[in-house]
């Protein structure tokens, strides 16, 4: 972007085009929808890199969502009480957070893991920990 003076000594702001090298003025809605993508970072959907990582955690959060929805439904079916159940729920969040704790503590005090090779180590103990009860509802709903 460079500024050039016109004709009532005021300054006007133009761009210069990447292919042509010419100057041109921005209209109103480019000037806002450059505001806009800079104030976003929008830029950052260009990198492949990125795009995966956020479209990989969120694919993480929904599904840890969805079991922590579906959990104390399991729970309650199989007969345990209200109170209990609220204690099942409390003891996995309870474990969720030290073990978020703990993976953080790990790459805090061991700097050879990676951020992604931790991301990685608790994302597969996260599947495995799921596959596991999913193994025992399964069981469980077969007996019955």
């Amino acid at each position: 972007m460079c500024c050039v003076p016109n004709s009532d000594n005021a300054f006007l702001c133009q761009y210069v085009c990447a292919c042509t090298k010419t100057l041109f003025s921005p209209s109103r809605c480019e000037r806002c929808w450059t505001t806009v993508v800079n104030f976003l970072d929008l830029h950052l959907l260009l990198d492949p890199v990125y795009v995966n990582i956020s479209i990989g955690i969120s694919f993480s959060l929904i599904c840890t969502l969805q079991f922590f929805a579906f959990y104390p439904i399991l729970v309650l079916e199989q007969g345990f009480s209200k109170s209990e159940t609220a204690i099942f729920i409390a003891v996995c969040n309870a474990m969720d957070l030290i073990g978020r704790v703990v993976i953080a503590l790990i790459g805090f005090l061991n700097p050879n893991f990676t951020s992604r090779t931790l991301f990685m180590i608790g994302t597969a103990n996260t599947v495995a920990g799921r596959l596991r009860k999913l193994a025992w509802a399964a069981t469980i709903l077969y007996h019955y």
